[in-house]
Protein backbone atom coordinates (compact mmCIF):
# COMPACT_ATOMS: atom_id res chain seq x y z
CA UNK A 1 0.00 0.00 0.00
CA UNK A 2 1.38 3.41 -0.50
CA UNK A 3 2.33 5.81 2.42
CA UNK A 4 -0.30 7.60 2.56
CA UNK A 5 -2.92 4.88 2.79
CA UNK A 6 -4.77 5.07 6.25
CA UNK A 7 -3.24 2.70 9.01
CA UNK A 8 -6.91 1.28 9.82
CA UNK A 9 -10.37 0.53 8.34
CA UNK A 10 -8.94 -0.84 4.84
CA UNK A 11 -9.34 -4.13 3.52
CA UNK A 12 -8.64 -6.03 0.51
CA UNK A 13 -11.38 -7.80 -1.86
CA UNK A 14 -10.95 -10.49 -4.20
CA UNK A 15 -8.04 -11.21 -5.91
CA UNK A 16 -7.97 -12.01 -9.98
CA UNK A 17 -5.05 -12.91 -12.14
CA UNK A 18 -5.34 -12.48 -15.90
CA UNK A 19 -5.33 -15.41 -17.93
CA UNK A 20 -2.03 -15.32 -18.85
CA UNK A 21 -1.05 -15.56 -15.92
CA UNK A 22 0.99 -11.86 -16.42
CA UNK A 23 -1.12 -9.11 -14.28
CA UNK A 24 -3.02 -9.56 -10.86
CA UNK A 25 -5.57 -7.39 -9.60
CA UNK A 26 -7.19 -7.02 -5.99
CA UNK A 27 -10.07 -4.65 -4.67
CA UNK A 28 -9.10 -2.08 -1.67
CA UNK A 29 -12.21 -1.30 0.12
CA UNK A 30 -11.99 1.98 2.48
CA UNK A 31 -14.71 0.76 4.90
CA UNK A 32 -13.94 3.83 7.24
CA UNK A 33 -12.51 5.98 4.19
CA UNK A 34 -13.25 7.32 1.04
CA UNK A 35 -10.34 4.89 0.03
CA UNK A 36 -11.72 2.81 -2.62
CA UNK A 37 -9.08 1.09 -5.46
CA UNK A 38 -8.45 -1.70 -7.38
CA UNK A 39 -4.81 -2.39 -6.98
CA UNK A 40 -2.36 -3.42 -10.27
CA UNK A 41 0.55 -5.99 -10.09
CA UNK A 42 2.70 -6.98 -12.88
CA UNK A 43 3.69 -10.80 -11.72
CA UNK A 44 7.42 -10.88 -12.62
CA UNK A 45 9.06 -14.42 -13.88
CA UNK A 46 9.72 -15.53 -10.44
CA UNK A 47 6.25 -15.27 -9.40
CA UNK A 48 6.78 -11.98 -7.26
CA UNK A 49 4.58 -9.03 -7.70
CA UNK A 50 5.46 -5.54 -8.73
CA UNK A 51 3.02 -3.01 -8.00
CA UNK A 52 1.57 -0.86 -10.88
CA UNK A 53 -0.22 1.73 -9.43
CA UNK A 54 -4.34 2.10 -7.78
CA UNK A 55 -6.92 2.39 -10.26
CA UNK A 56 -10.69 4.21 -8.65
CA UNK A 57 -13.16 2.53 -8.74
CA UNK A 58 -16.72 2.92 -6.84
CA UNK A 59 -17.34 2.33 -3.03
CA UNK A 60 -16.01 -0.61 -1.33
CA UNK A 61 -14.90 -2.97 -4.51
CA UNK A 62 -15.86 -6.17 -3.70
CA UNK A 63 -16.30 -9.34 -6.66
CA UNK A 64 -14.16 -8.91 -9.40
CA UNK A 65 -14.03 -11.30 -12.19
CA UNK A 66 -11.48 -11.29 -15.42
CA UNK A 67 -12.93 -11.87 -18.58
CA UNK A 68 -11.68 -15.85 -20.06
CA UNK A 69 -10.23 -13.96 -23.07
CA UNK A 70 -8.04 -11.06 -20.49
CA UNK A 71 -9.64 -8.37 -22.12
CA UNK A 72 -12.28 -6.78 -19.10
CA UNK A 73 -12.28 -6.66 -15.60
CA UNK A 74 -15.67 -6.47 -13.71
CA UNK A 75 -16.31 -5.21 -10.60
CA UNK A 76 -19.08 -4.92 -7.85
CA UNK A 77 -19.28 -1.48 -5.96
CA UNK A 78 -20.68 -3.40 -2.70
CA UNK A 79 -21.83 0.21 -1.28
CA UNK A 80 -22.02 1.98 -4.44
CA UNK A 81 -24.61 -0.44 -6.21
CA UNK A 82 -22.49 -0.46 -9.40
CA UNK A 83 -20.98 -2.53 -12.19
CA UNK A 84 -17.84 -1.40 -12.92
CA UNK A 85 -16.44 -2.71 -16.26
CA UNK A 86 -12.64 -1.94 -17.18
CA UNK A 87 -10.32 -2.88 -20.57
CA UNK A 88 -6.94 -4.69 -19.46
CA UNK A 89 -4.49 -2.96 -21.52
CA UNK A 90 -1.27 -5.15 -22.98
CA UNK A 91 0.84 -3.93 -19.94
CA UNK A 92 -2.03 -4.24 -17.69
CA UNK A 93 -3.33 -0.83 -16.51
CA UNK A 94 -7.45 -0.49 -16.26
CA UNK A 95 -9.66 1.92 -18.38
CA UNK A 96 -12.83 2.10 -16.98
CA UNK A 97 -15.32 1.79 -19.67
CA UNK A 98 -18.82 0.86 -18.33
CA UNK A 99 -20.38 1.82 -14.96
CA UNK A 100 -23.71 -0.42 -14.29
CA UNK A 101 -26.57 0.49 -11.86
CA UNK A 102 -26.91 -2.85 -9.91
CA UNK A 103 -28.69 -3.47 -6.35
CA UNK A 104 -26.36 -3.06 -3.21
CA UNK A 105 -24.55 -5.33 -1.98
CA UNK A 106 -23.87 -7.76 -5.01
CA UNK A 107 -21.06 -9.67 -3.90
CA UNK A 108 -19.77 -11.93 -6.27
CA UNK A 109 -19.45 -12.29 -10.16
CA UNK A 110 -18.37 -14.60 -12.75
CA UNK A 111 -16.92 -14.15 -16.00
CA UNK A 112 -17.75 -16.65 -18.43
CA UNK A 113 -16.91 -17.72 -22.07
CA UNK A 114 -20.70 -17.56 -24.69
CA UNK A 115 -20.29 -18.72 -28.12
CA UNK A 116 -22.49 -18.27 -31.11
CA UNK A 117 -24.26 -21.07 -32.05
Amino acid sequence: MPADAPDSGVTSSDIEITPDGRHLYAGIRGHEHSYDFIACYAVRADGNLAPQGLVPADKLPWGMAVSPDGRFLAATGFESATLMVYTIAADGSLTRAATLPIDEQIRDIVARVCRAR
